[in-house]
């Protein structure tokens, strides 16, 4: 969850153990998916069938996937970054080596399959 400044609202760390159990099972769920899926496909509804929980025990714990991903990957750059990298073999893969000064195309490229 997000206030209007833009900062993310924490909520509260559980303190009973069955809780606890409860989140880490999520954030495991939220791995696998992430890894599975991207962060582009990345949704709360799969981390909640994941987890075998109801997607409103997922939100108790987290107030969106923005959280859950803050939390399982903090480096955004790093899940960036390597998501870039995807795209540019996809590209190369499809295209072909790279000539030099076709970077703008690649930029397109990455650009049409994100939206």
């Amino acid at each position: 969850m997000t206030r209007a400044d833009g900062d993310r609202v924490p909520r509260a760390e559980p303190y009973q153990h069955r809780a606890r159990q409860t989140r880490e099972r999520i954030l495991a769920a939220a791995r696998e998916v992430l890894e599975e899926k991207g962060r582009e496909h990345f949704t709360t509804k799969d981390v909640a069938a994941r987890s075998g929980s109801s997607i409103g025990t997922v939100y108790r714990y987290f107030g969106d996937r923005g959280d859950i991903l803050d939390v399982i990957a903090p480096d955004r750059d790093l899940v960036l970054t390597t998501e870039l990298l995807g795209k540019i073999e996809a590209y190369v893969q499809k295209h072909g080596a790279l000539p030099p000064g076709r970077l703008r195309e690649v930029v397109n490229f990455i650009q049409e399959a994100t939206l």
